[in-house]
């Protein structure tokens, strides 16, 4: 008994020691980055893979609006058009001075392309996120359509985002595009700068 207890009260000490360790274990890349910006890549995938480039060229029309025309309504278009209203909220004119007029080119945020999270590094109120671009090719982008309206949007049914990822860089013929992403923290929330760094040549 004597023995138990001397092997005992040690370990009582170690064990709450070795608890306030975090884990090892690696992290994805993503993991770290404010819920809201890793929502926003996550949200802009989705747009780029359950919509095509005309679908996504319509909705834009009504994005000042609150609600999507019936005559436009589906259950895909309708999460869609909401999550659109929600990328284009987090991009901004970085020094709206500099250019004529604030709002954001809707057109250049919203291609088709599958973005992918590389790294990241804060300093502060300012967050430069690396990423990778996959362009996302037409019969890619209307295979994932399909599987969503087959399966109805049933998130256990449909690929993942990690697939969808996957599937656009092994259908890339090209190396992807890797930009830099500003994001800063203005009046309470993250914002993304609309001009992005773009590596024109990534040498490896």
């Amino acid at each position: 008994m004597k023995r138990f207890l001397s092997m005992a009260l040690p370990l009582a000490f170690i064990i709450p020691f070795l608890w306030a360790f975090p884990s090892r274990q690696k992290q994805p890349e993503s993991q770290g980055l404010p819920l809201e910006i890793s929502e926003y890549y996550q949200n802009y995938n989705f747009i780029s893979s359950f919509s095509s480039k005309p679908e996504r060229e319509t909705l834009v029309r009504y994005l000042d609006q609150e609600k999507l025309p019936e005559k436009l309504k589906s259950d895909r278009l309708e999460k869609v058009f909401q999550l659109m209203k929600r990328v284009k909220a987090k991009v901004m004119k970085f020094d709206p001075k500099m250019s004529v007029g604030v709002k954001p080119n809707l057109g250049n945020i919203f291609p088709s392309v599958m973005i992918e999270v590389r790294d990241f590094k804060q300093n502060g109120t300012e967050i430069s996120v690396e990423v990778f671009s996959y362009g996302l090719k037409p019969e890619e982008n209307f295979r994932f359509i399909a599987l969503y309206d087959e399966r109805r949007g049933n998130e256990k049914e449909i690929p993942s985002e990690k697939e969808r990822i996957e599937a656009a860089k092994s259908k890339s013929k090209f190396s992807p595009s890797k930009e830099i992403h500003k994001w800063f923290y203005v009046d309470g929330q993250w914002m993304r700068q609309e001009a992005n760094v773009v590596f024109l040549k990534d040498k490896r």
